[in-house]
């Protein structure tokens, strides 16, 4: 039996007021939920380890990934942050790589006090190896927070963007330094094989909203939301990101989620390499007067080629759609369709048969 170990990380409740934030745990307890659910689902062992605010410091934050260490040949290995991200001067032996001479970053919950300080991209990565060496696992590291592409606050939306640590740091410092490869004076941290997803570019904010009642991060719900509703064995990471683009830029059009990969992984392979199976589907009901009502449209990746066909007492029957808005859509009534039993057709499930 396959294994997914899961480190999960989310950080509310920061020292400092002024960097709280309200929805990551929010964020961090769907993802658990999501994976729990779909491993329960699909006979997986799930073996997660959750790191909470006070429990989610630097130093916890790198002993997290032990929980990497009883990986086997064919685990799945999955490290999902939501916080804070933010940047640091670089040293001058990253100076070649990083260009504007910064470093992307997560803040950990002790990161800005005392003489605490974040979790370096280069760190991340450095840890990352060391988990996949030698082992031939699937790793997925998730980041809904900002900078996040290389790794206005108000009520409604806010940034998981703190100010940049303007503590310097030597490169002597970072986790892992004596395995990073040295070339004319010049460090370069190990890469193990891995996908990245990431809630927006690196010179990009990431934002949390509420969403159905509380607080999230639109990257986060909106990832889940195209996880739930899409066929995982067909569906590549690639895909995946396009279909979770829509979603957030039908929200917040100056919000880029990225998809990258590293050493062997590719975007273009599959979602968790298909070990996951689902069934697409999206609630139909009838209205009296609205009629036949999909609540799925524009911001969940549903267009006018978006085939749909659905369950009626254990048949197959397509639909068509008479206008798609931007998150509902109203449906063709077809003769097969009685309006006069719309309770029988309130749990109607229609399925997706072509993204």
């Amino acid at each position: 039996m396959k294994t997914l170990h899961a480190l999960l990380i989310g950080i509310n409740n920061y020292p400092i007021d002024s960097h709280k934030l309200n929805g990551c745990l929010n964020d961090r307890d769907a993802i658990h939920n999501f994976f729990q659910q779909y491993c329960e689902a699909n006979d997986l062992n799930y073996q997660p380890l959750l790191l909470t605010d006070e429990s989610a410091s630097r130093q916890a934050i790198i002993d997290g990934f032990s929980q990497f260490k009883n990986a086997k040949d064919g685990d799945i290995c999955i490290l999902y942050y939501s916080g804070h991200g933010s940047q640091m001067p670089a040293p001058k032996e990253f100076w070649r790589d990083e260009t504007d001479r910064k470093c992307e970053t997560i803040v950990c919950h002790d990161s800005r006090i005392g003489e605490g300080r974040d979790l370096a991209d280069k760190e991340i990565s450095y840890l990352i190896w060391k988990a996949t060496q030698k082992k031939d696992v699937h790793f997925l590291a998730i980041f809904d927070c900002c900078h996040a592409g290389t790794i206005t606050r108000n009520v409604e939306v806010i940034n998981r963007m703190a100010e940049e640590n303007t503590t310097p740091v030597f490169a002597k410092k970072f986790e892992g330094v004596e395995f990073y490869k040295s070339q004319e004076g010049q460090l370069i941290p190990p890469e193990g094989s891995h996908i990245a997803l990431s809630a927006s570019a690196s010179y990009e904010s990431s934002v949390e909203l509420p969403l159905d009642g509380k607080r999230r991060g639109l990257f986060t719900y909106s990832l889940i939301d195209v996880l739930e509703k899409s066929e995982l064995t067909t569906l590549s990471y690639a895909g995946l990101m396009t279909k979770v683009q829509t979603r957030v830029h039908n929200r917040i059009g100056s919000q880029h989620p990225q998809a990258d990969a590293q050493g062997d992984a590719s975007v273009d392979q599959l979602f968790f390499d298909g070990a996951l199976v689902t069934n697409p589907k999206h609630i139909v009901k009838f209205k009296e007067k609205e009629g036949w009502i999909m609540a799925s449209g524009k911001m969940h990746g549903v267009t006018s080629d978006t085939s749909m066909k659905v369950e009626q007492e254990g048949v197959l029957k397509k639909l068509t759609f008479q206008s798609i808005g931007s998150n509902q859509s109203v449906l063709q009534t077809e003769d097969w369709m009685q309006e006069t039993d719309a309770v029988s057709y309130t749990h109607l499930r229609a399925h997706e048969t072509e993204a």
